[in-house]
């Protein structure tokens, strides 16, 4: 087609520029977070009176967790992630109370915690 002649094909240069991706790497407070949600929406889809959602403390405590984790703060993020994990157990044994003998609320949460778990 006469686009192109064999001078121009003596040097090719490469562009190996790489654009970014929006990857988010999941974290244990990220997982935590996520477990606490998905609880919560089954526990309210499924009518289950909770004795503390934990919510509003799990989103804070993730954005501390975070924060702390870039710097020099690292243990005291860890304190964090710990301090989520124990709300999320006392909110997965509240659930498992709360359904025992109850095969069709046993059924609805079996997943989410297995997964919490």
């Amino acid at each position: 087609t006469g686009a192109v002649n064999e001078r121009q094909l003596e040097r090719i240069t490469v562009d190996t520029t790489v654009q970014t991706k929006a990857v988010a790497h999941p974290t244990d407070s990220h997982h935590i977070l996520r477990a606490t949600e998905w609880l919560n929406r089954i526990a309210k889809r499924q009518r289950v009176k909770l004795r503390q959602s934990f919510s509003r403390v799990m989103v804070r405590a993730r954005r501390e967790a975070a924060r702390l984790m870039h710097g020099r703060g690292h243990r005291q993020g860890l304190r964090w992630v710990a301090r989520m994990r124990t709300w999320l157990g006392r909110l997965t044994r509240d659930i498992r109370r709360k359904t025992e003998g109850k095969p069709e609320l046993e059924a609805a949460f079996a997943t989410a915690l297995e997964r919490a778990g």
